[in-house]
């Protein structure tokens, strides 16, 4: 299992895809997972690219701001552009997010998650 370093907001908590200030995060490429911290918290959304622009598209997705109420929070982590698609693919298939494209054809590689 390769180790991922997802990041999280300055006061050590997971950033809130609100509130994070996505201008500030330069030209970071990498993966991404969006959740709700709901009472039962679920995973809506895993992606890949350039984060800043994927984050601002996810912002403006409907089905994903409808957990708003639940607390939407985000990480990302930079990963090597050739294993990027079997990572996305790893994270896809065990996370199981409800919102998403099918994971990229590529054999997948065995990651942390965020929460651990």
């Amino acid at each position: 299992m390769s180790t991922l370093r997802w990041v999280k907001a300055p006061n050590g908590n997971w950033s809130s895809l609100e509130t994070l200030n996505i201008e500030g995060l330069g030209e970071v490429n990498g993966v991404y997972a969006i959740w709700h911290g709901g009472s039962h918290p679920e995973w809506l959304r895993i992606g890949s690219g350039a984060i800043k622009e994927r984050l601002a598209e996810h912002r403006t997705d409907k089905a994903i701001m409808a957990y708003h109420r639940q607390g939407l929070f985000v990480s990302w982590a930079v990963v090597n552009p050739r294993e990027r698609p079997g990572v996305e693919r790893y994270l896809v298939e065990y996370c199981q997010p409800l919102f998403g494209e099918r994971p990229p054809y590529s054999e997948p590689i065995s990651v942390n998650l965020p929460a651990t």
